[in-house]
């Protein structure tokens, strides 16, 4: 299950994250470097997240085609299946 592993991934990333800064080991604050670190990263997860879903838009839109040409593809694999029947 996909939902469940992206789940634990991000509570295992938390806590690990929580973890390390209640015992001192990681400190965020407004001027730290971990803070900045962070943000990159946050920014970069975005960027990259909607670059990826740009892309699959425009492949599927591709190869599944306009409304009409869907219809018609419907109407051939319905056919197809009569004649085989």
């Amino acid at each position: 299950n996909r939902l469940f592993i992206t789940g634990a991934l991000v509570a295992t990333a938390f806590f690990l994250i929580f973890g390390l800064g209640r015992l001192g080991i990681v400190g965020v604050s407004s001027r730290s470097t971990m803070c900045s670190l962070f943000s990159g990263v946050i920014t970069g997860l975005f960027t990259l997240t909607s670059v990826v879903l740009t892309i699959n838009q425009l492949i599927l839109s591709r190869v599944i085609g306009s409304r009409n040409e869907l219809a018609e593809q419907m109407e051939g694999t319905v056919e197809f299946r009569r004649r085989v029947e």
